[in-house]
C-alpha cells in the first residue's frame, strides 16, 4: 500500500497540467478507498473472532455449570428430618 501511495505521489509531482494533477488525485483517492476497504475487512474479521471467543467461553461455562450440578445435586428427593432438634 505504501508503495502505491509513493507511486501516486510521484505521478502527481511529475504531472503536466491540470488533467495530470486530477489523475494523480484520483489515484490517491483510489488508494485511500482500497485502504479503507482493507481496514473494514480486518475489523469484520476481528469482530467475528471476538464473537466466536465469547461463544466458546459461554459454552465452556455452561458445561462447567452442568458438571457441577450433576456432581453436587442440590435437589433432594425427600425432606430428611434434622439430625437433632434445635432445642
Amino acid at each position: 500500500v505504501q508503495d502505491r501511495t509513493n507511486r501516486a505521489l510521484g505521478a502527481s509531482a511529475k504531472a503536466d497540467g491540470q488533467t495530470s494533477a486530477v489523475q494523480a488525485s484520483n489515484q490517491m483517492l483510489g488508494i485511500l478507498s482500497q485502504q479503507l476497504a482493507e481496514m473494514q475487512a480486518l475489523q469484520i474479521a476481528q469482530s467475528r473472532a471476538l464473537a466466536q471467543e465469547r461463544l466458546e467461553r459461554a459454552a465452556t461455562q455452561a458445561r462447567a455449570s452442568e458438571i457441577r450440578r450433576q456432581a453436587f445435586p442440590t435437589d433432594r428427593p425427600y425432606d430428611a428430618p434434622p439430625a437433632r432438634s434445635a432445642f
